[in-house]
């Protein structure tokens, strides 16, 4: 699970929704199927496959570890897994938590000693607004494993949703040291070291990132945001103009690389790029992006 931050405002965006959705199907038995009554194995974590089985496109460099990270069209190829935690999480994340917490509440028997399904409820809860029960079960998930990474990182996300940074720091340096080829919490403890201005630490695990995908969205625009911070305009342009024309307008990465156009010089692109740029949904995003307007608009 990575969260993203638009760093000149200091403001988190996480890869998780928000909202608690209390909707239920007209029919609680419309969706049971013959195969729902099926008898169950117990299963147990195979950690060297403890991601999904199949990468799903080439979208970023933690996209076989976390769902959060894998875009929304291709979720579907998901939801049809073979795999239950991978369907689970799938759907959760397509908001269809009906059909998610039936099979969570089916499949509990088999995976009672399994820390990633467990995990997977967390993220389910989380994603459905309700962290006091996310964060029972990522810590459930950590009872039965200690060296199990991915609750660590997620309880990271959830304290930062909190305002807890220090807690969300001790939480990702926990998973990266137990598992150090997680790419999941590098990236996150990479962006709370922007946030709070520690820009070296930042571009060291950012590169070394890069150096694994360099087509990582999210990964070289936290590059060009630690040129920003820094002064380097040029080179955060360089970064933003890497990525692909369509992401531009993702308010997240746009609004920023809009700054950058400005600071250098091109005005008339900053412009362009801001008329274009998807808006934020929070006050905070909205409060930004008339603040940037105002900065590119002025002669």
């Amino acid at each position: 699970m990575k969260y993203l931050i638009l760093i000149l405002m200091v403001a988190t965006f996480y890869s998780c929704g928000s909202n608690e959705v209390k909707n239920k199907p007209a029919n609680e038995f419309s969706e049971i199927e013959d195969k729902d009554f099926a008898k169950l194995k117990p299963q147990i974590l195979n950690k060297s496959t403890d991601a999904f089985f199949e990468r799903v496109g080439n979208y970023d460099s933690t996209s076989s570890e976390s769902v959060s990270r894998v875009p929304d069209s291709l979720l579907d190829d998901l939801t049809e897994s073979d795999d239950k935690l991978n369907e689970i999480i799938s759907r959760c994340h397509k908001k269809d938590f009906a059909r998610a917490f039936k099979m969570i509440d089916h499949h509990r028997a088999s995976y009672l000693k399994h820390p990633g399904f467990w995990n997977a409820v967390g993220s389910c809860y989380l994603l459905s607004g309700l962290k006091r029960k996310a964060l029972l079960f990522y810590n459930k998930s950590r009872e039965i494993d200690s060296k199990y990474a991915p609750p660590y990182n997620n309880l990271g996300v959830l304290y930062l949703r909190d305002g807890k940074s220090q807690k969300a720091f001790t939480a990702f340096k926990k998973a990266g040291s137990i598992n150090p080829f997680s790419l999941t919490p590098q990236f996150n403890l990479a962006m709370l070291y922007l946030r709070y201005g520690f820009v070296a630490k930042a571009e060291e695990l950012l590169n070394s990132l890069a150096m694994q995908n360099d087509n990582d969205i999210d990964v070289i625009s936290g590059l060009a945001v630690a040129k920003l911070f820094k002064g380097d305009y040029e080179e955060a342009v360089l970064h933003y103009s890497k990525l692909p024309a369509n992401i531009h307008r993702r308010f997240d990465i746009g609004i920023n690389f809009s700054v950058a156009l400005k600071k250098i010089g091109r005005s008339q692109d900053a412009r362009s790029l801001l008329a274009n740029l998807e808006q934020g949904s929070g006050q905070i995003e909205q409060n930004y992006f008339k603040q940037v307007k105002i900065y590119v608009e002025k002669n």
